[in-house]
């Protein structure tokens, strides 16, 4: 049986995790359509409408990475809170997650 309150802070943990993910993924597919829109641009100067456009997704891009940046913090402040949190790396099997990054798990320090 595990301690009070193991299992609330195992589903918090999991869910900072995943708000961290699917932070980084909006984050990453707004800049990837930021680099789309200005690869399109041919010859300057630019037009105001076109300037416009760039200044609207730079404003939609810089707001997705400071909601990734506040995911993150919230997890990594989770994780340095915890003392009963400990890093492993699995550098001989491949991860569930397939990203190849450290796990996080409860237990001692071997």
């Amino acid at each position: 049986m595990s301690a009070p309150g193991v299992d609330d802070r195992d589903v918090r943990l999991k869910r900072l995790h995943k708000a961290c993910e699917v932070t980084l993924e909006r984050y990453f597919a707004i800049a990837s359509d930021s680099c789309k829109m200005t690869a399109m641009l041919r010859a300057l100067p630019v037009s105001k409408d076109k300037r416009l456009e760039l200044f609207l997704q730079k404003k939609k891009e810089d707001g997705a990475r400071e909601a990734y940046l506040k995911a993150r913090g919230a997890l990594l402040s989770a994780i340095e809170a915890d003392p009963d949190l400990v890093y492993t790396e699995h550098r001989h099997s491949r991860p569930s997650n397939a990203t190849g990054t450290p796990r996080v798990h409860r237990g001692k320090v071997s």
